[in-house]
């Protein structure tokens, strides 16, 4: 899937075409013995053609694994991170439920997950996503909700300010138990040295107090457009 670390697999390309080069053109002494031809080139060979082959997959790992790189190459359009959020029916503002969202990079794109409420504070479903697509200020996702993934249904996020590393998005999710929602969306800033939250009660208190906050704005945020920063 589509994501702005396009350069990042092109210098993962570039540096296996430089090993290729020195291996195959650019011959070492240890070239000349006489079973170069027979044992050492086709196996030099063989195992530079698996690079050259799984150099997407190489680079999605390296990625996965080194978060600053991701940030680097992401610039202003770095959306990882945790998101309170309020879900909201379209049409009168009702609050529907206050979650919490997490954005994080897994095998090759971005990976969304995260927890509804309903308004008392009671469970009401986590969500997943499986497959996602960016073309920045918007990220497209298809995702698995509720017990065992029982619900599937495709998001679209607009992230704000867009000329900027995002602090706020909008989003819209269909699927057959909610034809009618948005939400609404601020990052989660964390101080210096802080950890990240990551059990359930401290992740449902942190959307709850951006439930409360938002509250008395949300019969207004909902006639201005999705693609309409709220902030």
């Amino acid at each position: 899937m589509r994501t702005p670390f396009r350069g990042f697999h092109a210098l993962i390309l570039a540096l296996i075409g430089a090993l290729a080069y020195r291996l195959l053109l650019w011959s070492p002494d240890w070239a000349q013995d006489p079973h170069y031809g027979l044992y050492v080139y086709p196996a030099i060979t063989g195992a530079l053609w698996g690079l050259f082959f799984y150099s997407r997959t190489i680079s999605d790992k390296l990625l996965e694994w080194l978060p600053l790189v991701r940030r680097m190459f992401a610039g202003h359009k770095h959306i990882e991170g945790d998101w309170p959020l309020v879900v909201v029916n379209d049409k009168t503002g009702q609050l529907i439920y206050y979650g919490f969202l997490a954005i994080g990079f897994k095998d090759g794109q971005y990976d969304v997950s995260g927890h509804d409420w309903n308004p008392e504070g009671t469970h009401a479903l986590n969500f997943q996503s499986k497959q996602s697509y960016q073309s920045h200020p918007t990220l497209h996702y298809w995702y698995e909700q509720g017990e065992r993934g029982r619900q599937r249904g495709y998001t679209f996020i607009e992230f704000f300010p867009p000329s900027r590393t995002p602090l706020r998005q909008t989003g819209v999710f269909h699927d057959r138990e909610h034809p009618d929602v948005r939400f609404y969306a601020r990052k989660l800033r964390y101080r210096r040295f802080q950890r990240r939250l990551l059990d359930m009660e401290p992740r449902r208190l942190a959307a709850k107090d951006f439930a409360d906050e938002i509250m008395l704005q949300l019969p207004t945020m909902i006639r201005t457009s999705v693609d309409a920063d709220w902030g």
